[in-house]
């Protein structure tokens, strides 16, 4: 299985998917992020983002489009598909003063959702990690994405929750050690030949995840970033 990032940026064409589904091997499964078109509420005030920067987005939670735009372009190869991922960047007090609104936004975005793929929830505001956002996930089958990430609770904090596992299927992302910017990741560890910081408890928390879903029967699909310790292969080969 590999994660593909590269969708998080922009709906890619048909041609694209078509070229990527092609010339990759037949059993490789693949992580897709959904376009951020679908979970920014309000768009960065970043120059990447031209005339919509700092702006409400329009097409947030829409479904519609989203069912036109990205799941129709992808019917073909959703056989290649193990999991989409929702990732919500952290969201600012005057997008939502409260979790709860997001909370039943998201429960009625996601019950609209066709169920011919595996879905999955990031979540960046460590104060939504409550009872509401798992019953969301839970009543639509959709898995909580644990991530090991700058301002989130560690693997290990995340795996103590008690109604963690929505779904029957699991997802993790070990990008950053929490407390770490991507920027600090990246001065330490590139260009990425080898682990340079080990993270004994990160990587045991990633044990813990692979016994508990082989106990329980629970598809995984974890990810290991680069960012993690220093080489994504040396990691994972080590946690196994």
């Amino acid at each position: 299985m590999v994660g593909g990032d590269f969708s998080f940026y922009a709906i890619p064409e048909p041609a694209f998917w078509k070229k990527l589904f092609e010339d990759a091997p037949a059993h490789l499964k693949w992580s897709l992020k959904v376009p951020e078109d679908f979970t920014t509420k309000r768009f960065p005030n970043q120059p990447r983002y031209g005339a919509r920067r700092g702006l409400p987005n329009p097409t947030f939670l829409d479904t519609d489009l989203f069912d036109a735009g990205w799941l129709e372009p992808l019917a073909p190869y959703l056989n290649r598909v193990g999991v989409m991922i929702f990732e919500f960047g952290a969201f600012s007090k005057s997008s939502y003063a409260e979790p709860q609104p997001f909370f039943d936004d998201l429960d009625g975005f996601l019950r609209r959702l066709p169920r011919s793929v595996r879905y999955c929830v990031e979540i960046r505001n460590d104060d939504y990690l409550q009872s509401r956002y798992f019953e969301v996930l839970r009543s639509n089958g959709v898995a909580h994405t644990l991530t090991s990430w700058s301002r989130m609770p560690s693997l290990r904090e995340q795996l103590l929750i008690e109604d963690v596992f929505t779904a029957s299927h699991t997802v993790a992302r070990a990008l950053l050690r929490p407390g770490r910017t991507y920027e600090q990741a990246v001065t330490l560890f590139s260009p990425y030949r080898e682990v340079k910081e080990e993270y004994p408890s990160g990587r045991n928390a990633l044990r813990d995840l692979v016994a508990r879903a082989q106990r329980e029967k629970r598809t995984a699909y974890i990810h290991v970033n680069n960012r993690f310790e220093g080489n994504a292969i040396e990691t994972i080969d080590s946690i196994l």
